[in-house]
């Protein structure tokens, strides 16, 4: 309990303790539900040793496919685990044979691209493999070395190969950034309002099993079931300091274009901002599915069930220095300087007092079922062998919030200085900032606790931030298909139709003044549950109702495909196709969330239309014994509807926020060319090297004027070499994507875009004998930064460091 708050907090450990100098791994959980919400197999896992990573290559039809280590994943994917991807976006794409469709039978955005359902089925050869591999990771900036590993094994227990694997990995990481919100002032100038200067730091585990069981292999009737079990846990703390520049009057400024390049500010302020997130994922996956093989018919059945969960135990701290007067110049404007006037000391803590405290424990759970059912045949067209393929996919996906949120804010002065512990200034961004020290959380939270008078419980911005996560959003597809497929001399033609039926259904939370809410269809929400207490909606101001929207649509969706090979060096590949991509879940959930600390609002938007894509491709292959296997391809898309993250400002009781929300633009096309080549290297046991590039133009409409089509590059280009001498083989993979556009603006001065991603990855293998081998892999190598920026490269978003890992492994295989 928490003296004077009324609000009931459990001391839990929701994760392995694992104690670090930012504060420790125990947190506060107002309920501890979640975190006994586990099935016995996930608690198996967690008592599993720490074993074994996989990336040794596997004997021919036996292995396991390489898996990617999600606690080596970029701090971009983290923050996008929940997002759906985008088929257009250049980081997504990858090389592929070129010229191909996808077929009626194929679902654009897949049953669960997130499946990992990893292991193979074992060959008919195989009466059993062990694979024992383990490993030790290290990031160059956190100077941490943690263990993983993974064991493989497979056995042919009569008429059933059976499979189990299960895996650790660890990593211990550091990241640092620049971040700023550009403020667009009378005159179309913008001032650098809040720039924000941060270190992060995570303590990542990962803990996975795998098992798969085939029946019947080589028999006209077979059946397998897979499965998937995994644990994820991400602790991070944050140090931030921003300086609140707009919230300031300016005296003196240099403009240069539309950018204030230098200017000095008095009466400003800095907020401090610090956090612990301690993140647990729990994914549970099964799949089933059955095979009925004749002379000339086959029918294919399966069943796909799944359950995320997603619990997130987030504890920010905001202290703040008032009556700052400063300056800042562009001198680096990837790291700009500020100074300060009239004895002003940013490293003398005592004068930075706590503004709030945020408490949040928010639960995700997301429930995925799929039924699938195939039926191929062969049929007689034009005296040649016609192949028929029908059927038919149910898929329902649901998500579910849940959200408890305290806002405490400060009753008595609580100088940051009392709570830091023994933390102690940073050095960041390549030692070109340096940063002060960060709170101690548990020492912050102890103090709260036995100084009640510190804080004071505001209870109706708890309820109205509690209900603004608040959410559940249903997606179910129904689609039925039909393919036909044959070959005619030189030439294979593919047809295809698949109809589509999609219904959502969402139930968000609407707050807002009463008069405005007047008439408004929904359930009112009055009381609010954190914790143990209840919270009644008492507040004259707001009321708040949950409002429930969804729709139907239907689409038709159909794909040819031709091709002509005149001899088996050469091939001309046509495709034209259609796919069909849906709105995030949470996009189309009426919602509005304001969040003061940071001046930003988020809303959803329930009108938002699915995205078309039609695409037309023209290709050739030729297989040369000179060059090796060399494609090239011109393609054409088209897309409607196309989805944008669109930014605009907005004024609430004379502060001004940034406002975010996902729009649909009207349309978008993307012309241009893929070039690839894949060939040997003579002179080594093993050499290839193998070169993508991909040149895109793009064009979008937003709101009467051109934009380039969101998230796509013009350029794209990706290598890979291997070179393999006796035992050993080294491999190295590049890849470089050009500037691209994330956000969209309300005007183009405040377009957002990303600056090129260039990563550089090394393996070194080496086979030590037949059963033992070893690997060393360097993870971005040259630490490339990721940055982004306004129109004008001066007016910098974002410049973040991840620095580069090692991974080394020994591998056993028997």
């Amino acid at each position: 309990m928490i003296p004077g708050t009324g609000i009931a907090c459990l001391r839990v450990v929701c994760a392995p303790s694992v104690h670090s100098s930012r504060g420790g791994r125990s947190i506060w959980c107002m309920d501890p539900r979640p975190c006994e919400k586990y099935l016995m197999i996930r608690m198996v896992i967690l008592l599993l040793l720490p074993v074994f990573m996989d990336w040794a290559k596997a004997e021919e039809g036996a292995a396991t496919a390489s898996v990617q280590d999600v606690t080596q994943e970029s701090p971009r994917e983290r923050n996008r685990v929940l997002l759906k991807r985008n088929p257009i976006a250049s980081e997504y794409q990858e090389p592929g044979r070129l010229g191909l469709s996808d077929g009626a039978s194929a679902d654009a955005e897949g049953v669960d691209f997130r499946s990992q359902f990893r292991l193979r089925p074992l060959s008919g050869k195989d009466g059993g493999i062990t694979r024992l591999e383990t490993n030790v990771s290290y990031q160059a900036a956190s100077g941490r070395v943690e263990p993983g590993g993974r064991l493989h094994i497979g056995r042919t227990l009569g008429p059933v190969k059976a499979q189990v694997q299960i895996s650790s990995s660890s990593a211990t990481r550091l990241i640092n950034h620049y971040q700023a919100r550009w403020i667009e002032l009378p005159g179309e100038v913008s001032l650098l309002g809040f720039p924000r200067y941060s270190e992060d730091s995570y303590e990542t585990d990962n803990r996975a099993a795998a098992w798969r069981f085939d029946v019947g292999r080589g028999a006209p009737l077979t059946g397998y079931y897979e499965g998937h079990a995994s644990r994820y846990t991400d602790l991070s703390y944050r140090n931030r300091l921003e300086y609140q520049i707009a919230t300031g009057g300016i005296t003196a400024s240099t403009v240069n274009g539309r950018t204030i390049t230098a200017a000095a500010v008095t009466d400003a302020s800095l907020r401090r901002y610090f956090h612990t997130m301690d993140t647990t994922r729990d994914i549970v996956r099964h799949q089933f599915g059955v095979s009925l093989s004749g002379e000339r018919n086959s029918i294919d059945a399966s069943v796909y069930i799944s359950r995320w969960e997603n619990f997130r135990a987030w504890r920010p701290f905001n202290f703040v220095d008032t009556g700052v007067d400063l300056s800042y110049r562009l001198i680096d404007q990837w790291v700009p300087a500020v100074a300060f006037e009239g004895g002003y000391d940013v490293f003398d803590l005592g004068q930075s007092l706590l503004a709030n405290h945020r408490p949040s424990d928010l639960l995700t759970t997301d429930s995925d079922y799929a039924f699938r059912l195939d039926w191929e045949r062969e049929a007689k067209l034009f005296g040649h062998k016609l192949w028929m393929n029908s059927g038919v996919l149910l898929r329902n996906k649901e998500r579910d919030i849940d959200h408890e949120r305290a806002v405490f804010v400060a009753a008595a002065p609580l100088p940051l200085a009392e709570v830091v512990g023994g933390n102690s200034s940073a050095s960041i961004l390549e030692d070109r900032v340096t940063i002060p020290a960060g709170i101690d959380i548990e020492l912050a939270l102890a103090t709260l606790a036995t100084q009640p008078g510190l804080v004071s419980r505001s209870d109706a911005s708890s309820f109205v931030q509690t209900l603004q996560e608040v959410y559940t959003s249903e997606e179910a597809v129904g689609a039925i298909y039909v393919a036909f497929d044959q070959r005619l001399a030189a030439w294979r033609w593919q047809a295809g139709l698949r109809f589509e039926s999609t219904r959502t259904d969402t139930l968000g939370t609407v707050i807002g003044p009463p008069d405005l809410l007047a008439g408004i269809e929904g359930d009112r929400i009055d009381r609010v549950v954190i914790g143990d207490d209840t919270i009644m909606d008492t507040f004259a101001d707001f009321d708040a109702y949950r409002v429930g929207d969804g729709r139907q649509y239907n689409n038709v969706i159909p794909s040819v495909a031709l091709r002509y090979e005149p001899d088996e060096h050469v091939s001309w590949r046509l495709a034209v196709f259609q796919q069909l991509m849906r709105p995030q879940y949470f996009d189309i959930v009426r919602y509005r969330r304001v969040n003061p600390p940071t001046r930003t609002i988020s809303e959803g938007n329930p009108a938002l239309e699915p995205t078309l894509i039609t695409s037309f491709a023209l290709a050739l292959e030729i297989d040369s014994a000179a060059w090796g296997k060399l494609a090239a391809e011109i393609y054409h898309k088209s897309v409607d509807d196309f989805f944008f993250d669109a930014r605009s400002v907005e004024t609430l009781d004379g502060v001004l926020y940034d406002v975010s929300r996902v729009e649909n633009g009207s349309s978008g096309s993307i012309d241009g060319f893929q070039v690839q080549l894949d060939r040997g290297i003579p002179g080594f046991d093993r050499g290839r090297l193998r070169l993508a590039y991909t040149w895109s133009e793009s064009t979008a409409d937003v709101g009467g004027r051109t934009i380039r089509l969101p998230e796509r590059s013009r350029h794209l280009f990706q290598s890979g070499l291997d070179l393999g001498l006796g035992r050993w083989t080294w491999s190295t993979q590049v890849s470089w994507q050009s500037r691209a556009l994330d956000s969209v603006g309300a005007t183009a001065i405040r377009d957002v875009y990303r600056e090129d991603v260039l990563i550089w990855n090394n393996t070194l293998r080496a086979r030590i004998s037949d059963a033992w081998s070893a690997r060393l892999q360097l993870v971005n190598l040259i630490d490339y930064p990721e940055r982004s920026a306004e129109s004008d490269v001066l007016r910098v978003t974002n410049n973040q460091f991840s620095d580069f890992s090692v991974v080394a492994s020994v591998t056993l295989e028997l």
